[in-house]
Order: C-alpha cells, then sequence, then structure tokens
C-alpha cells in the first residue's frame, strides 16, 4: 500500500510560543513545513493535560513514520525467518501475537480515512 500520510521524518516545534506542533520536514526553514498537528499547552481554561503531557503526546505522534517503518522492517524480517527456521512450539502462540500485533498496528495506520 502507499503511504498517504506526510512523508517523515517529523519533528517537534513551537513556533509561536503556546502550541508544539508536530511538522514534516522538520530541518528545513519554516515556510517549508508541513503541518501535521498541534498540542496546544495547558492554560488556566483546559487542564486536563499537563505540559509533561503534552511534550509527551507530541513527541509520540512525531515518531510516527520512523514506528510505522520500524513495524514494516520488523514484519519483514519474522516473515523472512520463517523461510528459514522453524519456531519451537514453546515460541509459537507469542510469536503469533508478535505478527497479530504488528499486522494490526500497519493496518491501522494505513487504512483509508
Amino acid at each position: 500500500m502507499e503511504a498517504t500520510h506526510t512523508p517523515g521524518p517529523w519533528g517537534v516545534e513551537d513556533p509561536m510560543g503556546h502550541c508544539l506542533t508536530i511538522v514534516g520536514n522538520p530541518s528545513a526553514p519554516v515556510c517549508d513545513w508541513k503541518w501535521v498537528a498541534t498540542c496546544d499547552w495547558p492554560d488556566e481554561d483546559n487542564q486536563l493535560l499537563t505540559s509533561a503531557e503534552v511534550k509527551a503526546n507530541a513527541r509520540l505522534i512525531a515518531s510516527a513514520p520512523a514506528l510505522l517503518e520500524a513495524l514494516k522492517v520488523a514484519k519483514t524480517a519474522m516473515f523472512n525467518l520463517l523461510l528459514v527456521a522453524e519456531v519451537p512450539d514453546r515460541f509459537a502462540a507469542s510469536f503469533n501475537e508478535v505478527q497479530r500485533q504488528v499486522d494490526a498496528a500497519i493496518s491501522k495506520a494505513e487504512e483509508a480515512a
């Protein structure tokens, strides 16, 4: 499946000083950023998240392209492993569960809107 999301890498910036912005092409000048998402800072009207949570959420979102690529590499490695070796019975259930979770995560990331 061809990616339809903004290509990575993504970075976290704070260009306006009041919200973290997740951008594609973060090493480019600001005018060439590809705006992906924003995570607003908490204020007196919005105390649902702490600043630490906002920063952590922004970092997690920004890591999405790298995480998706890592899952695809893991899926290929697991497939290649099965071509040359048999998974011992004692590891089969956990190996199958890892395969299921990797496939589900990739599908969720790539499903059509």
